[in-house]
């Protein structure tokens, strides 16, 4: 039988802070990285509340006050101890305010009234928040409203939104803007993206996996000048025959045009005499409404 003292080492203290700056009475939460599989912990914060702790990953430590300070930890187990202290590695500070952010369930969308769930994303433990729409043709729904950190919105006219959440703490409070981003009817042509960005999300294009095998991707590419990306499905090497996996656009306001037009930059290459693919083309003119059928191209 083999002892386990075999399989243990002293151990090596180490560890983290979620946030090493904070304003005061923001709480704090603190993680073990230590090596050597330490079976105790005995941890001391200066000037925390609690002081000490003796759980692996103390949570939610107070500063109530202002003021530079150390942090300490021990560990153990049968092989030995090993301390750490990390002098004046938290900094709790008056002059602190949030950092402003939140994201949105979704932000272009078809023609008509649209719901759109908002979520603070701030740090720096915002107390407060508010948030305006320019236009201001909005309802809130489910029971939330302008004051509190994450919201539920109904847009109910067609248009573009700025959206702004305006955060607080106790130093202070900041606005932090997203002009145009909210795009109620669909966005203006002309739409283009080059996929330089390297990613299908900046445009809001949607991805239809059917089969979770490979699919539409960004890759780079010759000949595209200026630039190098395009977007493609590597289909070599997959058994996924039959199937079809779609790239769909954000929704595109063509209210006001008699006549549009669809260009690519790059085509098809054939790897294979022996196999042959094909690109499809579908187009809705109700958001791809289920029942409908699409106008292939």
């Amino acid at each position: 039988m083999w002892e386990s003292s075999l399989f243990e080492s002293q151990p090596v203290a180490a560890f983290m802070a979620n946030f090493t700056s904070m304003p005061a009475g923001c709480g704090i939460n603190f993680t073990d990285l230590s090596l050597g599989f330490p079976t105790s912990w005995q941890w001391n914060f200066s000037g925390g509340n609690p002081s000490t702790s003796t759980l692996q990953n103390p949570q939610n430590i107070i500063y109530p006050s202002d003021g530079i300070y150390d942090v300490s930890l021990i560990v153990t187990n049968s092989q030995g101890t090993d301390t750490l202290i990390l002098t004046a590695y938290i900094t709790i500070s008056g002059t602190i305010i949030p950092q402003p952010g939140f994201v949105a369930s979704d932000s272009i969308f078809c023609s008509g009234p649209s719901v759109v769930v908002f979520s603070d994303t701030s740090t720096y433990c915002p107390t407060t928040w508010l948030w305006s729409f320019d236009p201001p043709t909005v309802t809130f729904l489910n029971g939330t409203n302008a004051s509190m950190k994450s919201c539920t919105v109904q847009f109910n006219e067609d248009g573009v939104y700025t959206v702004t959440l305006t955060v607080g703490n106790v130093n202070g409070s900041i606005p932090f803007t997203k002009p145009g981003f909210i795009v109620i009817g669909g966005i203006p042509m002309p739409f283009y993206d080059d996929f330089e960005s390297g990613k299908l999300t900046t445009k809001a294009w949607e991805i239809i996996n059917i089969n979770n095998d490979k699919t539409w991707e960004i890759v780079g590419t010759g000949g595209n000048n200026p630039g190098d990306k395009s977007a493609r499905v590597y289909i070599f090497g997959t058994n996924s025959f039959g199937r079809r996996d779609r790239l769909i656009t954000p929704p595109i306001d063509m209210s006001n045009l008699t006549e549009v037009s669809l260009f690519f930059k790059h085509a098809y290459a054939q790897y294979q005499s022996d196999y042959t693919d094909s690109l499809i083309i579908y187009a809705s003119d109700n958001c791809g409404a289920a029942g409908q059928t699409l106008r292939r191209r």
